[in-house]
């Protein structure tokens, strides 16, 4: 595989359908040398929990500064161009670029390397294979750790050192190959779901859900039947 992006992503949580990318770092490979690379903050048009902001360090502020959604995918797509991607983790970061492009109307398709997979199959005795450990076993430097550009440096790194030591015997682990991916379209709760939703729940005398405004259309309907069920359990 002579030439390949490799991504990282920075997220606000861990569930594909309902969490937004805010950070995407990519490194454009060629011939084992770094040519270009990508770096765009995201806006996901929320409040960034406590726990994202003390694991990445990234601030309200940045996400809020970011550009939209679209403009972030039409940028990955560009940089991009369809070439083979490489990451830690892959299909995590894969399933939250796919789900964007699905959600925009515009999907994508790339095949993937794994360096976490590589290294399992590599490095079997090593007693943690996350992306610090492999670092620390190499030698590299992660500066910033979870943070976007900086980790996907290292992934490179990782990818091109395991591939030098390991490549000719394991010449396959090392290729990407199509990753079966299936996601739908996420709705977004619509402005009538979250009128019925409040009133319902103060009519039931309970607070609505916190996050309310980020729940998907599917899950927001699940709500409201479960409500109008506990309304009329209520006047029975």
């Amino acid at each position: 595989m002579d030439e390949y992006i490799v991504v990282d992503l920075e997220m606000t949580g861990l569930q594909v359908k309902s969490d937004k990318i805010i950070e995407i770092g990519a490194v454009h490979v060629r011939g084992a040398e770094i040519v270009d690379t990508l770096h765009v903050m995201v806006n996901p048009k929320r409040r960034l929990t406590d726990k994202i902001k003390e694991l990445t360090g990234i601030t309200q502020e940045e996400v809020d500064a970011g550009i939209s959604e679209k403009e972030a995918l039409k940028q990955w797509i560009a940089f991009s161009k369809g070439l083979a991607i490489v990451g830690h983790n892959v299909s995590f970061d894969y399933s939250f670029l796919k789900q964007l492009s699905i959600n925009e109307n515009h999907p994508i398709e790339h095949c993937c390397a794994d360096t976490l997979k590589i290294a399992r199959i590599c490095l079997p005795r090593l007693n943690s294979r996350s992306l610090d450990a492999l670092c620390g076993y190499y030698g590299i430097e992660l500066k910033k750790h979870h943070r976007a550009l900086e980790d996907a440096l290292a992934t490179y790194e990782i990818y091109d050192k395991m591939k030098k030591e390991f490549g000719k015997t394991n010449h396959e682990v090392f290729e990407a190959k199509p990753m079966a991916i299936r996601l739908k379209k996420v709705q977004t709760i619509t402005s009538s779901q979250v009128e019925q939703i409040t009133r319902l729940s103060k009519k039931l005398h309970k607070d609505p859900p916190v996050k309310l405004r980020e729940m998907t259309r599917a899950d927001a309907t699940r709500l409201v039947e479960k409500l109008i069920q506990q309304d009329r359990q209520e006047g029975l």
